[in-house]
């Protein structure tokens, strides 16, 4: 028992210690409060988001959420020159924020993400993505993120692993048509079907790596992501693709339908490159202006259509979600440490 209250107690210094350094360094970011809705209920789940010129990309992200069960979106805009904030302005259930403040003072944004949490507070489920994701997981026309929260913690977990999918057109770049309040999956409903594989750092973070980016352009990204959250006081958040919590378990996995290949891709290499705002000064993106052209398409002869989360069970990169068990089915986490796989068709490597 004094072991376990010595590690609880380190897990508060260090949560309490890492909010102190971010509030520090965002002191003179002058985060202006644009909107707020009445004070959030302990039950609501409340979506966090970094935005900068979205508008053609929130209001199927904004849609998708709701349906999933989010109660209320916390947005920060950083300087958007489009329609976004005009567009946030008139959406009820959004509490919008912004600042002019340098992106790559905020840590790709994981400052500005944990200052609104503070602000929101502990004791209740968070969702924090991007205006480019969407999260799905097993069974999710049937069982809201409230259900999902709710099986969670009947056995002690804290947190929902959903790994990155880049989703694509089978056409070429330039023919990829989308449209302000269009259905991104429209526009993009392939992935990879045989590229990815499951591995571990040398630190233990558990991920998938592969995927168009590494097919195409090389890419070592491992990309993780725990993206719903119980956020408490032992819980440390750095950045969206890491989540450290005291005593807490590794739930069954969903995923990110990640959209990033769609027409606006040329606009926001160029945007990265020039402000170096973004991780090691925008590597990522000079890697895909220097890899493709207009001509070009990211799909192949391993590409599979996306018709739901079923797709992805399939593929074998998401685990089904067993509601009614009282015991949790092994998860990616344990079955990459353990040297089991998870699923036999898929490489668990160490990097």
């Amino acid at each position: 028992m004094r072991n376990h209250l010595v590690e609880y107690g380190q897990a508060l210094l260090e949560a309490r210690d890492l909010a102190r350094l971010q509030l520090a360094r965002i002191a003179h970011h002058n985060i202006q409060v644009i909107r707020l809705q009445s004070h959030p209920k302990p039950q609501e789940i409340i979506a966090i988001l970094v935005v900068r010129n979205e508008a053609h990309r929130l209001l199927d992200c904004l849609r998708h959420h709701r349906e999933i069960g989010v109660d209320r979106f916390a947005i920060l805009d950083n300087g958007s020159s489009d329609e976004t904030l005009n567009l946030l302005a008139d959406q009820p259930d959004v509490d919008l924020y912004a600042t002019t403040a340098p992106y790559a003072e905020s840590r790709n944004g994981s400052f500005w993400r944990s200052w609104l949490l503070r602000r929101y507070g502990h004791g209740r489920w968070y969702l924090t993505i991007d205006a480019d994701e969407l999260l799905v997981y097993a069974d999710m026309s049937r069982h809201d993120l409230h259900d999902l929260g709710a099986f969670l913690r009947s056995w002690s977990a804290k947190m929902f692993f959903a790994p990155m999918i880049d989703m694509y057109s089978d056409s070429p770049l330039n023919e990829v048509i989308y449209r302000s309040g269009d259905k991104q999956i429209d526009a993009c409903p392939f992935f990879d079907g045989d590229s990815y594989r499951i591995c571990r750092s040398h630190h233990g973070i558990v991920g998938l790596e592969g995927g168009p980016r590494a097919r195409l352009f090389g890419s070592k990204a491992l990309l993780r992501k725990h993206p719903f959250f119980y956020w408490d006081k032992t819980g440390r958040r750095p950045n969206g693709h890491e989540y450290r919590a005291f005593g807490s378990r590794l739930a069954p996995s969903g995923a990110l339908l990640h959209f990033k290949f769609l027409p606006d891709l040329n606009e926001k290499i160029s945007y990265a490159i020039e402000s170096r705002a973004y991780y090691n000064e925008g590597a990522e993106y000079r890697s895909y202006r220097d890899g493709l052209q207009g001509s070009s398409s990211i799909s192949y002869e391993g590409s599979r259509k996306y018709y739901g989360p079923e797709s992805l069970i399939a593929a074998k990169l998401m685990q089904k979600i067993h509601w009614g068990s009282k015991r949790p089915t092994r998860s990616l986490l344990v079955s990459a440490l353990s040297s089991r796989p998870l699923y036999s068709s898929i490489e668990v490597a160490d990097r």
